[in-house]
């Protein structure tokens, strides 16, 4: 008796925005099949414009890269068939990229939670819809259920956000957010490098959002050197603009 389930995520090629209501049909149809042929059972697929989420089970036998090969190669096919002019939009090429994500899921633990997710797929397009999604949360910061923003125009606005994880460790909130579990603020450079891999995807772009402070932290002393009295000073010039 054998239960292993798989998150799976991998980019279109390019991050080209090209999974509409026509090429998901496609895609969803085609894993039909892939799942009868292959002895590999499409528990929820997940599609959000440039991006797939793919939740499956499989043999142990089975390895996770021949799975995203085999689910790749064949959806491939069947879109660049079924709709020729896509091809147009990757310059002849490859219909998905050459990375991809994976992880296992536990049956008792967060199978449920990455299913929901990945069937909910889609963007917020507003922080106010951010309180119809799982949020990661980061302890730390201070009120870390509320989170807030500033639109383009300087319009400041906060959203009272819940999720099933809340950790002061920010390593943790990533791992959890690479999984797929749900949605969660984090500094650029923790999370760039996955964005550039595409297994994180950002959103709200047109919004920033409020950080809690910056905290220069050094030794007690009565008489501060002036090398730290001048990066201090320097530090509150800089940011307190």
């Amino acid at each position: 008796m054998w239960q292993i389930h798989y998150h799976i995520v991998f980019p279109m090629k390019y991050r080209k925005a090209l999974l509409d209501k026509k090429v998901t049909e496609i895609i969803k149809e085609t894993s039909e099949s892939i799942a009868e042929r292959y002895s590999i059972e499409m528990e929820a697929i997940g599609c959000d414009k440039d991006h797939i989420h793919l939740l499956c089970g499989a043999h142990p036998k089975i390895a996770p890269g021949r799975i995203v090969q085999i689910f790749k190669s064949i959806t491939a096919r069947e879109v660049f068939r079924r709709k020729p002019s896509i091809k147009k939009e990757l310059w002849g090429g490859e219909l998905w990229s050459d990375g991809y994500y994976v992880a296992t899921v536990g049956e008792r633990a967060n199978w449920g939670i990455v299913e929901s997710y990945v069937q909910k797929q889609g963007q917020p397009k507003k922080p106010s819809e951010l309180k119809n999604y799982n949020c990661l949360l980061y302890s730390q910061s201070p009120k870390y259920h509320q989170w807030s923003f500033i639109d383009k125009k300087g319009k400041n606005s906060t959203v009272k956000v819940n999720g099933n994880l809340k950790s002061d460790i920010g390593k943790i909130i990533l791992k959890a957010g690479l999984r797929g579990q749900g949605v969660f603020i984090a500094p650029t450079f923790m999370v760039k490098e996955h964005i550039k891999q595409g297994l994180l995807e950002q959103v709200l772009e047109q919004y920033l959002s409020r950080t809690s402070g910056l905290y220069a932290i050094y030794p007690y002393s009565k008489i501060v050197s002036p090398k730290v009295r001048v990066f201090i000073d320097y530090l509150i010039n800089s940011w307190s603009k």
